[in-house]
């Protein structure tokens, strides 16, 4: 989140300052790469959902892959790749970029007993913006005061590493803690 925030606050004056496009032009360029996430957050469920028949340990290790695939697809599009090229390139990971969030927010609720689901989920979401929506944005500004706005941005997947190492790490983990949660038959209430 501290970077799909980041580029989405950040690229339209990435674009204005490097392409000299006005700002809505650039708004509109930005905004239509993170808009990707729209079909990324879906097609990243579906794509975890069919490993996960194979492998009970797919959601993390997907989160973990799709975080570092994304990182290296920025990383890439920031050092080596300009115009029309890197634009194409950052449309295709705007659409990875979110390809963890299926499966990272299942986790949330595999490793907790079922009556604190709703309670997890609520954590998990304010953390995310805590962490990510509410630092990345100001990082990247301050990162751009002291070393220029395309080097701020280029720097910014280094926190897609993290997650995929930090997720790698919960995988080793999420078996155990998975057969550990209370199997509790739900039912509906009148």
């Amino acid at each position: 989140m501290f970077v799909t925030n980041s580029f989405m606050f950040w690229l339209p004056n990435y674009y204005n300052r490097t392409e000299g496009i006005p700002m809505d032009q650039a708004g509109m360029k930005g905004g239509a790469i993170m808009a990707m996430a729209i079909i990324g957050a879906p097609l990243g469920g579906f794509l975890v959902d069919r490993w996960y028949r194979k492998n009970s340990n797919a959601k993390l290790l997907f989160a973990s892959l799709s975080s570092i695939l994304s990182a290296s697809i920025f990383f890439f599009s920031f050092w080596f790749l300009h115009g029309t090229t890197q634009y194409v390139v950052f449309l295709f990971g705007g659409l990875t970029a979110v390809f963890f969030a299926s499966a990272a927010i299942a986790v949330t609720q595999d490793v907790v007993h079922p009556g604190l689901r709703a309670t997890s989920y609520s954590f998990c979401v304010i953390v995310m913006n805590i962490l990510g929506n509410a630092l990345g944005p100001p990082f990247v500004g301050k990162m751009s005061d002291l070393f220029g706005l395309k080097m701020a941005l280029s720097v910014v997947p280094s926190f897609m590493i993290l997650a995929g190492i930090l997720f790698f790490i919960g995988s080793r983990y999420y078996l155990h803690d998975v057969s550990k949660v209370a199997k509790v038959e739900l039912e509906i209430e009148d």
